[in-house]
């Protein structure tokens, strides 16, 4: 063989490395969906009585959401974060923040203090994040 082509099988497999790498990086969610849908679940929050307690359980949708795009399998919520585990740096607060949502919905008594459902907003911020989906 020339040198002429083995540089080019080789400048060849260099490429398709380099491609195989950035879509292994590139979450291959549509940040315009995901930023559009945080932004409305923001809007929520701020308005009446009720506007904290969608904001959690809209949050958490769009977190699931995120893990079906990004592939990870399970049939509920809790299946998928528990096979998305090792990306969710915020891996425990995530599923206190899953609980508290559980609890919204379920329990129809609930109190909500604008705190809590801040704080559970930005852990489900930081785990979108996380997830390459903000």
């Amino acid at each position: 063989m020339s040198i002429e082509i083995v540089a080019i099988i080789a400048g060849g497999l260099l490429l398709f490395g380099l491609i195989f790498l950035a879509s292994r990086w590139s979450s291959g969610l549509d940040k315009k969906y995901f930023q559009s849908r945080w932004e409305r679940i923001e809007r929520t929050f701020r308005a009446e009585e009720v506007g904290p307690r969608m904001a959690v359980i809209d949050a958490d949708k769009l977190l699931d959401h995120a893990l079906k795009q990004s592939g990870f399998k399970g049939e509920t919520m809790a299946d998928r974060m528990r096979s998305a585990e090792a990306s969710l740096k915020n891996y425990d607060a995530v599923w206190s923040a899953h609980k508290l949502r559980n609890k919204l919905v379920h329990e129809q008594d609930m109190v909500l203090r604008n705190n809590h459902a801040r704080e559970a907003l930005r852990i489900f911020q930081r785990a979108l994040k996380g997830l390459g989906a903000l």
